[in-house]
């Protein structure tokens, strides 16, 4: 079950909650597949970082995009475009644990 008891999440009911995200001094990140997105591996993250996942099948809607500070993706070779929803964060909250 590694950190998922003791990391913080909360589930945002839309884009407008964004609000009480940045209020409490957190900075949004959406992660995207974006060639313009800041690569994970190079990108120097906030001391309080919220990260914004998308559903696989559709990723974030414009809304969110706008709401969030930054743009993030994980860089993928080998003609990869996507990974599932799960794989992705999991990559993501490890790198910043």
């Amino acid at each position: 079950m590694g950190a998922s008891l003791s990391l913080p999440w909360a589930r945002l009911r839309g884009s407008e909650d964004m609000n009480l995200v940045s209020q409490r001094g957190y900075e949004a990140a959406a992660c995207v597949l974006d060639p313009d997105a800041d690569d994970l591996r190079t990108w120097s993250r906030p001391q309080r970082l919220a990260l914004v996942l998308g559903n696989e099948a559709f990723g974030l809607s414009e809304s969110w995009l706008r709401a969030c500070r930054h743009r993030l993706t994980l860089p993928m070779s080998g003609g990869t475009d996507s990974l599932n929803l799960a794989t992705a964060a999991a990559i993501f909250l490890y790198d910043f644990l």
